[in-house]
Protein backbone atom coordinates (compact mmCIF):
# COMPACT_ATOMS: atom_id res chain seq x y z
CA UNK A 1 0.00 0.00 0.00
CA UNK A 2 1.73 3.30 -1.05
CA UNK A 3 2.59 5.38 1.85
CA UNK A 4 2.35 2.50 4.17
CA UNK A 5 6.12 0.47 5.43
CA UNK A 6 6.67 -2.32 7.74
CA UNK A 7 9.33 -1.85 9.69
CA UNK A 8 12.01 -4.77 9.83
CA UNK A 9 11.93 -6.97 13.11
CA UNK A 10 8.13 -6.06 13.71
CA UNK A 11 6.59 -9.01 15.56
CA UNK A 12 2.82 -9.60 15.34
CA UNK A 13 1.44 -12.89 16.97
CA UNK A 14 -2.37 -13.49 17.43
CA UNK A 15 -5.04 -15.93 18.85
CA UNK A 16 -8.50 -16.48 18.05
CA UNK A 17 -10.68 -19.31 19.20
CA UNK A 18 -14.73 -19.99 18.64
CA UNK A 19 -17.05 -21.54 21.68
CA UNK A 20 -20.22 -21.93 20.42
CA UNK A 21 -21.61 -18.48 19.76
CA UNK A 22 -18.73 -16.66 21.02
CA UNK A 23 -15.92 -15.76 18.96
CA UNK A 24 -12.70 -14.36 21.34
CA UNK A 25 -9.17 -12.91 19.42
CA UNK A 26 -5.95 -12.01 21.24
CA UNK A 27 -3.18 -9.55 18.87
CA UNK A 28 -0.44 -7.99 19.89
CA UNK A 29 2.41 -6.33 18.01
CA UNK A 30 5.66 -5.44 19.17
CA UNK A 31 8.72 -3.45 17.56
CA UNK A 32 11.51 -2.54 19.69
CA UNK A 33 9.86 -0.75 22.41
CA UNK A 34 7.04 0.30 20.59
CA UNK A 35 3.40 -2.30 21.40
CA UNK A 36 -0.20 -2.82 20.53
CA UNK A 37 -2.40 -4.69 22.55
CA UNK A 38 -5.57 -6.06 21.34
CA UNK A 39 -8.47 -8.08 23.35
CA UNK A 40 -11.91 -8.41 21.71
CA UNK A 41 -14.69 -10.97 21.87
CA UNK A 42 -18.53 -10.99 20.49
CA UNK A 43 -21.16 -13.23 20.62
CA UNK A 44 -23.34 -13.73 17.46
CA UNK A 45 -26.48 -14.76 19.30
CA UNK A 46 -26.60 -12.05 21.23
CA UNK A 47 -24.70 -9.66 19.68
CA UNK A 48 -22.44 -8.87 23.10
CA UNK A 49 -19.08 -7.17 22.48
CA UNK A 50 -15.96 -6.36 24.63
CA UNK A 51 -13.01 -5.00 23.15
CA UNK A 52 -9.42 -3.65 25.09
CA UNK A 53 -6.99 -1.66 23.08
CA UNK A 54 -3.42 -0.53 24.56
CA UNK A 55 -0.88 1.48 22.47
CA UNK A 56 2.21 2.20 23.82
CA UNK A 57 4.90 4.58 22.64
CA UNK A 58 4.30 2.93 19.51
CA UNK A 59 6.30 5.53 16.55
CA UNK A 60 3.67 5.98 13.61
CA UNK A 61 6.28 7.48 11.28
CA UNK A 62 7.64 4.10 11.31
CA UNK A 63 4.82 2.70 9.55
CA UNK A 64 3.60 6.08 7.62
CA UNK A 65 6.58 7.83 6.98
CA UNK A 66 5.53 10.40 4.68
CA UNK A 67 3.39 11.47 7.41
CA UNK A 68 4.22 13.54 10.03
CA UNK A 69 2.69 11.32 12.89
CA UNK A 70 5.15 10.32 15.55
CA UNK A 71 4.88 8.82 19.03
CA UNK A 72 1.48 7.17 20.06
CA UNK A 73 0.34 6.23 23.46
CA UNK A 74 -3.49 5.95 24.05
CA UNK A 75 -6.03 2.86 25.29
CA UNK A 76 -9.53 2.29 24.08
CA UNK A 77 -12.06 0.27 26.42
CA UNK A 78 -15.64 -0.75 25.33
CA UNK A 79 -18.75 -2.70 26.00
CA UNK A 80 -21.66 -3.38 24.44
CA UNK A 81 -24.94 -4.98 23.34
CA UNK A 82 -26.08 -4.69 19.32
CA UNK A 83 -25.11 -2.43 17.08
CA UNK A 84 -28.72 -0.52 16.09
CA UNK A 85 -28.75 2.75 18.27
CA UNK A 86 -32.15 3.75 17.49
CA UNK A 87 -33.24 0.54 19.33
CA UNK A 88 -33.80 0.76 23.12
CA UNK A 89 -32.14 -2.84 23.69
CA UNK A 90 -28.94 -1.38 22.36
CA UNK A 91 -26.22 -0.15 25.14
CA UNK A 92 -22.54 0.35 25.03
CA UNK A 93 -19.76 1.96 27.20
CA UNK A 94 -16.46 3.41 25.93
CA UNK A 95 -13.50 4.73 28.15
CA UNK A 96 -10.90 6.01 26.05
CA UNK A 97 -7.95 8.24 26.78
CA UNK A 98 -4.88 9.62 24.30
CA UNK A 99 -1.99 9.61 26.58
CA UNK A 100 0.42 11.17 24.02
CA UNK A 101 0.83 12.15 20.14
CA UNK A 102 3.41 13.75 18.57
CA UNK A 103 1.84 15.65 15.05
CA UNK A 104 4.65 17.75 13.78
CA UNK A 105 6.18 19.54 16.24
CA UNK A 106 2.84 19.50 18.15
CA UNK A 107 1.99 17.56 21.15
CA UNK A 108 -0.93 16.17 22.51
CA UNK A 109 -1.83 14.31 25.69
CA UNK A 110 -4.48 14.51 28.51
CA UNK A 111 -7.36 13.86 26.27
CA UNK A 112 -9.84 11.16 27.94
CA UNK A 113 -13.73 10.31 26.96
CA UNK A 114 -16.25 8.38 28.59
CA UNK A 115 -19.47 7.92 26.81
CA UNK A 116 -22.83 5.41 27.79
CA UNK A 117 -25.55 4.82 25.49
CA UNK A 118 -28.54 3.05 27.51
CA UNK A 119 -32.64 2.66 26.25
CA UNK A 120 -31.66 5.68 23.52
CA UNK A 121 -30.27 7.82 26.26
CA UNK A 122 -26.64 9.18 24.83
CA UNK A 123 -24.18 10.89 27.52
CA UNK A 124 -20.38 11.36 26.98
CA UNK A 125 -17.65 13.25 28.77
CA UNK A 126 -14.64 14.40 27.09
CA UNK A 127 -12.18 16.79 28.77
CA UNK A 128 -8.45 17.61 27.19
CA UNK A 129 -6.29 19.01 29.38
CA UNK A 130 -2.25 19.84 28.16
CA UNK A 131 -0.12 22.58 28.02
CA UNK A 132 -2.28 24.12 25.32
CA UNK A 133 -5.66 23.33 26.33
CA UNK A 134 -7.84 23.17 29.08
CA UNK A 135 -11.56 21.99 27.95
CA UNK A 136 -14.28 19.96 29.17
CA UNK A 137 -17.16 19.11 27.15
CA UNK A 138 -20.63 16.87 27.97
CA UNK A 139 -22.93 16.07 25.39
CA UNK A 140 -26.23 14.28 26.46
CA UNK A 141 -28.95 13.32 24.27
CA UNK A 142 -32.35 11.09 22.97
CA UNK A 143 -31.47 8.29 20.04
CA UNK A 144 -35.29 7.44 18.13
CA UNK A 145 -35.85 6.67 14.69
CA UNK A 146 -37.78 9.86 14.19
CA UNK A 147 -36.42 12.50 17.04
CA UNK A 148 -32.83 12.90 17.58
CA UNK A 149 -32.27 15.45 20.13
CA UNK A 150 -28.90 16.52 21.86
CA UNK A 151 -27.29 19.00 23.70
CA UNK A 152 -23.60 20.27 23.99
CA UNK A 153 -21.88 22.16 26.55
CA UNK A 154 -18.01 23.15 26.49
CA UNK A 155 -16.12 24.95 28.90
CA UNK A 156 -12.86 26.29 27.19
CA UNK A 157 -11.17 27.22 30.47
CA UNK A 158 -7.83 27.92 28.51
CA UNK A 159 -7.25 27.56 24.60
CA UNK A 160 -3.63 28.73 23.69
CA UNK A 161 -3.29 29.71 20.32
CA UNK A 162 0.18 30.64 20.19
CA UNK A 163 1.03 27.32 21.79
CA UNK A 164 -1.38 25.59 19.15
CA UNK A 165 1.06 27.53 16.56
CA UNK A 166 -2.18 29.65 15.19
CA UNK A 167 -1.37 33.04 15.82
CA UNK A 168 2.16 34.61 15.33
CA UNK A 169 1.73 36.50 19.41
CA UNK A 170 1.19 34.83 22.57
CA UNK A 171 -2.83 35.01 22.77
CA UNK A 172 -5.31 33.12 24.77
CA UNK A 173 -9.19 32.54 24.74
CA UNK A 174 -11.58 31.64 27.11
CA UNK A 175 -15.23 30.84 26.58
CA UNK A 176 -18.66 28.55 27.20
CA UNK A 177 -20.39 27.21 24.23
CA UNK A 178 -23.35 25.53 24.07
CA UNK A 179 -25.18 23.69 20.81
CA UNK A 180 -28.40 22.42 20.87
CA UNK A 181 -29.35 20.23 18.09
CA UNK A 182 -32.87 18.42 17.16
CA UNK A 183 -34.35 16.48 14.05
CA UNK A 184 -37.15 14.38 12.90
CA UNK A 185 -35.12 13.02 10.29
CA UNK A 186 -37.04 14.26 7.53
CA UNK A 187 -38.97 17.75 7.29
CA UNK A 188 -37.60 19.16 9.94
CA UNK A 189 -34.56 20.52 11.46
CA UNK A 190 -32.95 22.88 14.55
CA UNK A 191 -29.98 24.15 15.62
CA UNK A 192 -28.62 26.81 18.12
CA UNK A 193 -25.46 27.65 19.58
CA UNK A 194 -24.26 30.10 22.14
CA UNK A 195 -20.57 31.58 22.58
CA UNK A 196 -20.68 33.29 26.21
CA UNK A 197 -17.89 34.56 28.28
CA UNK A 198 -15.72 35.30 25.88
CA UNK A 199 -12.37 36.37 26.84
CA UNK A 200 -9.10 37.03 24.74
CA UNK A 201 -6.33 37.20 26.78
CA UNK A 202 -2.46 38.84 26.05
CA UNK A 203 0.32 38.93 28.42
CA UNK A 204 -0.41 42.95 28.88
CA UNK A 205 -4.17 42.73 29.45
CA UNK A 206 -7.37 40.43 29.23
CA UNK A 207 -10.39 41.97 27.02
CA UNK A 208 -14.30 40.71 27.64
CA UNK A 209 -15.85 40.09 24.20
CA UNK A 210 -19.73 40.02 23.44
CA UNK A 211 -21.60 36.81 23.43
CA UNK A 212 -22.67 35.22 20.56
CA UNK A 213 -26.12 33.53 19.66
CA UNK A 214 -26.93 31.98 16.68
CA UNK A 215 -29.92 29.41 14.91
CA UNK A 216 -30.77 28.08 12.32
CA UNK A 217 -34.13 26.11 11.79
CA UNK A 218 -35.30 24.59 8.81
CA UNK A 219 -38.78 23.08 7.56
CA UNK A 220 -39.85 21.70 4.50
CA UNK A 221 -40.89 24.93 2.76
CA UNK A 222 -39.15 27.54 4.90
CA UNK A 223 -35.47 28.41 6.35
CA UNK A 224 -35.19 30.90 9.52
CA UNK A 225 -31.93 31.48 10.93
CA UNK A 226 -30.63 34.31 13.28
CA UNK A 227 -27.48 35.73 14.54
CA UNK A 228 -26.87 38.76 16.97
CA UNK A 229 -24.34 40.05 20.02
Amino acid sequence: IEGIAIPSGMQLSSESKITGNSLQTTTTLTHETDSLFLNGGYNLHTQDYTADLHIKEINLHKFMPQDSLYGLSAYVKAAGKGFDVFSRHTSAQLDAGLDHLEYGSRVFSGVQMEAKLEQNKLSAHLNAKDNAMDVQTTIEGTLYPKQIEAVVNATVNRLDLYAMQITPKPLKTSQKISIAFQTDMKQTHKVRADITQNKLITPEKTFSTKDLHAGVSLTGDSIRSYVNA
